[in-house]
């Protein structure tokens, strides 16, 4: 399908779907067609149009490859001698299939885009008819907006073909092609008329401002669409890399205040313990001033806020008094048994509590 058909195809959907500007002009019949054949299963028959000029008696011609020159004639009848139209001028004629002439077809109760009705024309001939494809003409209805469903009318080519010869012979042509359905002429849309006739489908000139507008227009719009992503992808990058490069730094930064809690915690807990700890001179210096000079020490271990030592004395009972009434002891029990040495006196071993200067 080329370019043309399918802007075609976009024109008549919007003359449709939005009560366009194309659409309104197509009409079921041209308003003063000079003549109109009627092709019927009895022959041509040939009426008078409205073209302004005096009108002729119908007249049925069985044969209707005589239709053009029983037209002709009855044309030149009618002009009279004094050739009331202009030299060189056409003779505007409507050709129209009767009932019995053509086979109507409904495809969808949709409305479908004419490249789509086409399609699916040619497959049910070709699928659903005992006709081949060569030998048939598909008329599509021109787009209207009062009929809401998609249908073609198959027309043999032998029914048309004798009737267009004939007028071609007399220097006549047809400018219309339509079927009868319902009680109404149904005009052929420009593209199977084209078809019908042999001659080239062209735009009308409007159409195709419209459809070169509409092009220039999707174009701009993809062309801004296309920039304003290629824009928005790019920030998007960017703002990634930034992104990711902040989340490092903040990685970086919580470790940091990670291992600077760490090494707070841990300075304020040896400061904790050094507040706490008692020092040894200090334990020292107490324990000289409160033991007795009766009393000697052989061992003496300090850890912590313990403190532990072993000696003799001549009442071991009696340290136990003097360590408790002490300020910076508490607590003071024997680790053992006294045992009674008869040269040194009583041995022991006591173990107590260094109670801190704030405690």
């Amino acid at each position: 399908m080329g370019i043309v058909s399918r802007v075609s195809d976009v024109l008549c959907w919007w003359s449709w779907e939005l009560g366009g500007l194309v659409g309104s002009r197509a009409r079921a019949m041209p308003l003063a067609p000079d003549a109109v054949l009627r092709v019927g299963r009895d022959g041509v028959l040939v009426e008078s149009g409205h073209g302004g000029e005096p009108a002729f008696a119908p007249v049925l011609v069985e044969d209707p490859a005589e239709a053009g020159a029983t037209l002709k004639r009855l044309l030149a009848e009618r002009r009279g001698p004094s050739g009331a139209r202009r030299a060189g001028a056409r003779a505007c004629v409507c050709v129209v299939l009767e009932k019995g002439r053509h086979l109507r077809r409904p495809l969808s109760t949709m409305r479908l885009p004419r490249s789509r009705i086409a399609a699916m024309a040619r497959f049910d001939v070709e699928s659903s008819m005992p006709f081949n494809i060569e030998d048939m003409v598909l008329v599509i209805p021109r787009y209207d907006g009062a009929a809401a469903e998609s249908v073609y009318y198959a027309v043999k080519k032998s029914v048309l073909a004798p009737v267009l010869d004939g007028l071609r012979a007399e220097g006549l042509e047809a400018g219309f092609i339509g079927v009868t359905d319902g009680g109404r002429v149904v005009a052929a849309d420009a593209s199977s008329t084209a078809a019908i006739l042999s001659r080239r489908f062209a735009m009308p000139a409007g159409d195709r401002l419209l459809a070169a507008g509409a092009i220039a227009a999707a174009l701009g719009l993809a062309t801004v669409i296309g920039a304003a992503h290629w824009r928005y992808a790019a920030a998007s990058t960017e703002l990634d890399g930034r992104i990711a490069a902040a989340e490092r730094e903040v990685a970086d930064l919580r470790a940091l205040i990670a291992a600077r809690d760490a090494r707070i915690a841990q300075i304020a807990a040896v400061r904790q313990e050094k507040r706490a700890a008692v020092p040894v001179v200090s334990v020292l210096e107490e324990m000289s001033r409160v033991i007795p000079a009766s009393t000697w020490l052989t061992e003496i271990s300090v850890s912590g806020d313990r403190v532990s030592f072993t000696g003799f004395s001549r009442s071991a009972a009696a340290l136990i008094p003097l360590l408790e009434n002490a300020p910076l002891f508490s607590a003071p029990t024997f680790m053992e048994p006294v045992v009674r040495d008869g040269r040194e006196g009583e041995r022991f071993s006591i173990a107590m509590q260094v109670e801190p200067a704030d405690g």
